[in-house]
């Protein structure tokens, strides 16, 4: 009969499993092509340089090598799109049984792997052992082109595509093509609609597991993420990365349809849509159609009337969290957004665009009446009350008491009101 007992070395973080009198070791790294285990990441990567001259199997799509029929086989689903291992909670299609089942351990909280420095835990070795590189620092992997290095090889061969432009992964219901297989995935979930991870808060639904736990610091309140300039902290460390750009007014992004630069390629993505004009995202309710989802989201808010975002200082409710951090500002008095011309700080990047018309003598707003021109909408609205104020003076001294109207040039319409009339001229 089979003896077993789990045998922990602490010292060197090697856990193993007594089988009778066969010790097998539990931490051991397995080579992705032959499964052959090793004691360390650089003994792997060693051995993996002897599959470079081996007898290489070819896939026919796109000619990647494999130094075996069965991992070749494997590889080809990825480009069929045949998934026949599929998850039983929430339906998400695998090509490999192994890969289930290690799906599962996210459905059932498992998390057998612990990270002997942090003790984070991981439900899947590999994951463990990448995280651990952050401990070290090391980025053994760099990229030919640009020498960036990586901790892991799938994030530079993933970086690589950057260079080459390939986007091999099409979605088969909208043909959009990614450079990553996952980023595909997550894509799908906005025509399927399925939104298996719930804030166990709010109950709130996502499609992706990641953005449920960012979602999650919303209820704690917790911001691990500071910025080493001005110390604003942040709930997600991608979210302060961004915020960084403001400090540097680096903006790597260009559009390639008028050059216009951004700090971040999200926003980049999003205003090149204003070049083609695609609005795929439509409100249920009334029809209005938009170029983001986001916005469209935010749009039907105006419909339900709920505002689930609340300003912590003053309980003021808003139905965007944008707005909220807006508003908040207003209490810190934070002025993140200054002016280069005059040193003036705004607490909006908005008003600092609105600001800076003043010193490159843009004047959009233009009074219909007499053609006088300004910078911003309030000193126009201003104006105008000048114009109706000196009009109904005029009537007084004539002694008539008769209503004054503003009749638009191409339309003919009349308002009594002069705000809305300028507003009607503006969309005649």
């Amino acid at each position: 009969m089979l003896q077993q007992d789990h045998l922990v070395d602490n010292k060197h973080f090697v856990v193993s499993l007594s089988l009778g009198n066969t010790l097998i070791n539990l931490n051991k790294i397995k080579c992705p092509q032959c499964r052959k285990r090793f004691d360390t990441m650089e003994e792997m990567e060693q051995h993996r340089t002897k599959h470079l001259t081996e007898n290489k199997f070819k896939c026919e799509i796109c000619s990647k090598e494999f130094p075996s029929h069965s991992s070749m086989w494997k590889h080809t689903k990825a480009h069929t799109g045949e998934r026949p291992f599929v998850c039983q909670i929430c339906n998400k299609g695998f090509t490999q049984l192994a890969n289930l089942q290690r799906h599962d351990l996210v459905h059932n909280g498992l998390k057998p792997f612990k990270c002997p420095i942090c003790e984070k835990c991981f439900t899947q070795q590999a994951n463990m052992l990448k995280h651990q590189l952050l401990h070290t620092g090391l980025k053994p992997y760099k990229c030919p082109v640009c020498e960036k290095a990586f901790s892991q090889h799938a994030n530079m061969v993933k970086h690589q595509m950057l260079h080459t432009g390939l986007k091999p992964y099409k979605c088969p219901v909208c043909e959009k093509a990614f450079t990553q297989h996952a980023n595909m995935i997550k894509h799908q979930m906005l025509h399927t609609g399925l939104k298996p991870y719930k804030c166990p808060v709010c109950d709130k639904a996502f499609t992706q597991q990641a953005n449920m736990v960012k979602h999650q610091m919303l209820h704690t309140g917790i911001k691990p993420y500071k910025c080493p300039t001005c110390d604003k902290a942040f709930a997600q460390q991608a979210n302060m990365m961004k915020h960084q750009m403001l400090h540097t007014g680096l903006k790597p992004y260009k559009c390639g349809t008028c050059d216009k630069a951004f700090a971040q390629q999200a926003n980049m993505v999003k205003h090149q849509m204003l070049h083609t004009g695609l609005k795929p995202y439509k409100c249920n309710t009334c029809g209005k159609a938009f170029a983001q989802q986001a916005n469209m989201v935010k749009h039907e808010m105006l419909h339900t009337g709920i505002k689930p975002y609340k300003c912590p200082t003053c309980d003021k409710a808003f139905a965007q969290q944008a707005n909220m951090v807006k508003h908040q500002m207003l209490h810190t008095g934070e002025k993140p957004f200054k002016c280069k011309s005059c040193d003036k700080a705004f607490s909006q990047n908005a008003n600092l665009k609105k600001h800076e018309m003043v010193h490159l003598g843009i004047r959009p707003h233009t009074c219909p009446l007499c053609t006088k021109s300004y910078s911003q909408y309030s000193n126009l609205k201003k104006h105008l009350l000048s114009h109706q104020k000196q009009a109904i003076k005029q009537e007084q001294q004539n002694g008539q008491v008769m209503a004054i109207l503003y009749s638009c040039q191409t339309c003919k319409m009349q308002f009594e009101d002069i705000i809305e009339f300028e507003r009607h001229t503006r969309r005649c």
